[in-house]
């Protein structure tokens, strides 16, 4: 199969995510003992496995592979890894455990296995390097904390075309520039299925069967569809990733928010971001109260046309934190008082007080000012104490001072 017969075994020829590539070699050439282990995330065909064991080549280790969704259990896993972690290989060679698929490792036939990698993280004895390809689950997310993460992203189009041509031209191999483009749009960045695609494709042509290149699943997770958008260079890419955007629209509208606030823009930058938010947000809103779903299809237009016309190009990154970060440090120095706001406006607008602080405070901040309330009678009829009306009353004058900038 040409995915073997070209997969590079030097870590320096393989192609896309050069960054976390690089600081994935430092970090291997660079590891000492009770160093934390490599968490590799990113959608599947990307280079993760080829990137791991290319490193591990060139600088001398032995790879010990084990599919972690196929070793769910502590006694399979501590079978295979206890005598590694406990006594030195023969001739005393260089070892890096490598664990594939560790999100497949949550479910129901998850026997202690989930523990027995949280024991082994903390081991250090030797290289040990984890692989997933999504962060959303909750499990994941506590991996992160304890691990070096390197995020991968999908091959774009221009490199994998570059990648197949060259393994073309090796096989002596021609390709019309329309079948190659159906190939690449097939994949959608996934350069092991774009290979393996132009393998079958070309088997099928010497066969003289007709050749049928079928759709491939294009859906991109909240947090993967969100960096493609962020990164795209037109409209068309941008409305292109929005059609393959899962997720619900009050998640993305979530998401975008945070990603915004927390990129530091200026007023002037921020102010038509978030008007153009905000009309997307007036479109769920209606949605949600009339049950109309048909609106959906003015959302990816929307989302598309105006949201992304409106964010300076190239400042806006995604956020790791569910929190803005005007708020990060007032929350971690208030955030007794913060968390009793959000419960107490929670149960009057019947959300979240996640929802209440990430996107309704600055608004109830403003109309409460606005209409001149009496804040402390205020404060007394919503029950809170005299720590947290002080933290609303600061809330309050520090967003109004924003706005009149």
């Amino acid at each position: 199969m040409w995915t073997e017969k070209y997969r590079p075994s030097n870590p320096y020829l393989l192609i896309g995510n050069e960054e976390s590539r690089l600081r994935f070699i430092h970090w291997l050439e660079n590891w000492k003992e009770g160093d934390k282990p490599a968490l590799l995330i990113g959608p599947p065909g990307v280079g993760k496995t080829t990137l791991v064991y290319a490193t591990a080549n060139a600088l001398n280790y032995r790879v010990i592979d084990l599919n972690a969704s196929d070793m769910r259990t502590k006694e399979k896993l501590e079978r295979i890894l206890s005598p590694i972690l406990t006594s030195k290989t023969l001739f005393n060679e260089k070892v890096l455990i490598f664990l594939d698929e560790v999100d497949g490792i949550y479910g129901k036939a998850d026997y202690g296995g989930m523990e027995f990698i949280n024991d082994l993280i903390k081991n250090g004895k030797v290289p040990i390097v984890l692989a997933a390809n999504i962060e959303e689950d909750e499990k994941i997310k506590k991996l992160i904390s304890q691990t070096n993460v390197f995020r991968f992203k999908r091959i774009p189009p221009k490199l994998i075309e570059l990648y197949l041509s060259y393994i073309l031209n090796k096989e002596g191999i021609k390709l019309s520039k329309e079948d190659l483009e159906k190939i690449i749009r097939s994949v959608n960045g996934d350069l092991r299925a774009a290979i393996n695609t132009a393998y079958t494709y070309t088997l099928a042509m010497k066969e003289g069967s007709e050749s049928i290149l079928q759709k491939r699943d294009e859906s991109l997770n909240l947090l993967e569809g969100l960096d493609m958008i962020l990164s795209a260079n037109s409209i068309d890419d941008v409305y292109n990733y929005v059609k393959k955007w899962d997720g619900l629209p009050m998640d993305k509208l979530r998401i975008l928010y945070n990603s915004i606030l927390s990129s530091n823009l200026s007023i002037e930058e921020l102010i038509p971001a978030l008007n153009a938010l905000s009309n997307l947000d007036i479109l769920v809103g209606k949605i949600n109260k009339t049950q109309e779903w048909r609106l959906l299809r003015y959302f990816n237009e929307m989302l598309a046309y105006s949201v992304f016309q409106a964010l300076p190009k190239g400042k806006v990154k995604r956020s790791e934190d569910s929190i803005p970060w005007q708020l990060k440090l007032r929350i971690w120095n208030e955030a007794k008082a913060i968390k009793e706001i959000g419960l107490k406006f929670a149960k009057i607008f019947h959300v979240s007080s996640t929802t209440i602080i990430n996107l309704y405070l600055p608004y109830i901040a403003l109309i409460l000012k606005q209409n001149k309330i009496d804040l402390e009678k205020f404060c007394n009829l919503l029950g809170l104490d005299e720590s947290s009306k002080k933290v609303l009353i600061k809330e309050i004058d520090r967003v109004w001072e924003m706005v009149k900038k």
